[in-house]
């Protein structure tokens, strides 16, 4: 019965998480990014060399924010509205 439930609570996770986007910070040797999973497809939001971080979503994936600069001391905000492409 355990098995059944474990099972079905990884399904539910799983299928739950296909349906929401989400953004992170992917560090490679070419710099710090900031990413958008949606649908199971990564899109890069940002590219460059300015240091890209802490992104965040809201709920309804509309509007995306992170911070960038050129160094950790000049840092600004950014916010994407997905809906009508601005930042």
């Amino acid at each position: 019965m355990k098995l059944i439930v474990s099972i079905g609570f990884l399904i539910f996770c799983l299928s739950a998480s296909a349906e929401h986007s989400f953004v992170f910070m992917r560090e490679t040797d070419a710099g710090k990014q900031i990413m958008l999973k949606e649908n199971g497809v990564e899109t890069a939001l940002t590219r460059g060399q300015a240091r890209h971080l802490y992104p965040d979503i809201t709920p309804d994936a509309q509007l995306v924010t992170w911070v960038e600069g050129p160094s950790d001391r000049d840092l600004s905000v950014v916010m994407l509205d997905r809906a009508n492409n601005i930042r």
